[in-house]
C-alpha cells in the first residue's frame, strides 16, 4: 500500500523550488539596487551592505516561478528624521525619493512607490524595496502611506526565527508544505496572503501529531492541514511575528474543494490506484505533482 506516495511528493518537493538560475537572477537584481541606494544614502560602495532579504525568499519559501522578491534597504537614522520632519504624508515622500533615485538608473524600468514599498518591475520579476529604519532587537520602522501615512514597527528576524524554528522541530515539514500550499494557492486562485500561509502551517504542525513524519506521509498531511483550514474559517491565526490576522471566509469553498479531493486521493494511494490519486492531486496542485511519478 502506498507505494507511490513517497515518490510523488518528493518529486512534488523538489518541482516546485526555486531553480538557481532564478535565485540568481533575483539576487543579482537586489545587489544592483541595493548598490544605488548604498552610493545614494550612504556614500559608499557595497552590493550587500544594509540590504535585508524578507517575504518567502529572505524565510526560504518562495515557489516557482517567481514573480516577486522583497528586500529591506535599511537608511540612516538621520534620513528618518528627515523625512518625520515632513508635513503631509511624509511616508510617501520618502517612498517617492527612493523611487526616483533606483529610476535614475533604470529609466524604462516600470516603477511604482505605494503601501510600504517600491516597486520595479524588470521583465523576469519585480523586486519589492522596502525603505526601513533599524531601531533595535531586530525591529525595524517602515512605511506606510496609507490614511494619510504612519510608520509601521517590524521584526523580520523574529518571523523568520518561529519559522525556522518550526522547520527545525518538525522534521524540516514546515517549509515544504508551506510551499505546497503555496502552489495550491495559486493554481486555485485563493485568497490567502504567503505570510498568512506560513503561519497557518506553522500553528497547525504545533499541534498535528504527524508534524514529524517523512515525506511517505505527506498524502495525509496535505489532506489534514485543509482539513485544519477548513475549520479556522473567520477565525484569528497567530502571524510569525506574533501579531493576529483575521482570515476572513472568502477562500472557504476551495479550501473545502480541495479538502475533499485530497480525501479521495488518500483513498487512492491506501490501495494504489496511483493515477487516480495523481489525478485528484492534480486538481489542487496542477500539473508541479506527477500523475504518475517517475
Amino acid at each position: 500500500m502506498w507505494i507511490a506516495v513517497t515518490k510523488r511528493f518528493s518529486n512534488f518537493n523538489s518541482s516546485i523550488k526555486l531553480s538557481q538560475e532564478s535565485k540568481d537572477d533575483g539576487l543579482g537584481k537586489c545587489r544592483r539596487i541595493t548598490k544605488i541606494l548604498n552610493k545614494e544614502y550612504w556614500e559608499k560602495e557595497g552590493e550587500d551592505d544594509n540590504r535585508l532579504m524578507v517575504g518567502s525568499w529572505g524565510k526560504n519559501t518562495a515557489i516557482r516561478p517567481p514573480y516577486d522578491v522583497d528586500m529591506f534597504f535599511v537608511l540612516p537614522a538621520e534620513d528618518y528624521y528627515r523625512f518625520d520632519a515632513y508635513t503631509g504624508n511624509k511616508q510617501s515622500a520618502l517612498l517617492q525619493e527612493v523611487k526616483e533615485v533606483i529610476q535614475a538608473t533604470f529609466p524604462q524600468t516600470d516603477m511604482r512607490g505605494d503601501g510600504q514599498v517600491v516597486q520595479v518591475k524588470f521583465n523576469s520579476l519585480m523586486i519589492e524595496v522596502v525603505p526601513a529604519f533599524a531601531i533595535d532587537n531586530g525591529t525595524y520602522f517602515i512605511c506606510d502611506t496609507n490614511d494619510g501615512g504612519k510608520w509601521q514597527t517590524v521584526n523580520p528576524a523574529r518571523e523568520l526565527e518561529t519559522l525556522a524554528n518550526s522547520d527545525r522541530d518538525h522534521a524540516y515539514n514546515t517549509r515544504r508544505v508551506a510551499r505546497m500550499m503555496k502552489i495550491w494557492r495559486d493554481y486555485c486562485n485563493v485568497d490567502l496572503a504567503s505570510y498568512v500561509l506560513e503561519a497557518l502551517v506553522v500553528r497547525f504542525f504545533e499541534t498535528y501529531e504527524h508534524a514529524d513524519k517523512s515525506l511517505f506521509w505527506y498524502d495525509w498531511i496535505c489532506r489534514d492541514f485543509l482539513g485544519h483550514l477548513c475549520g479556522k474559517a473567520n477565525q484569528y491565526v497567530q502571524t510569525l511575528d506574533g501579531g493576529w490576522h483575521a482570515l476572513g471566509d472568502a477562500w472557504k469553498s476551495r479550501a473545502e474543494s480541495a479538502w475533499s479531493r485530497a480525501i479521495k486521493a488518500c483513498d487512492y494511494e491506501t490501495v494504489d490506484r496511483v493515477a487516480d490519486a495523481g489525478t485528484e492531486w492534480q486538481k489542487i496542485f496542477g500539473s508541479y505533482i506527477e500523475v504518475t511519478p517517475a
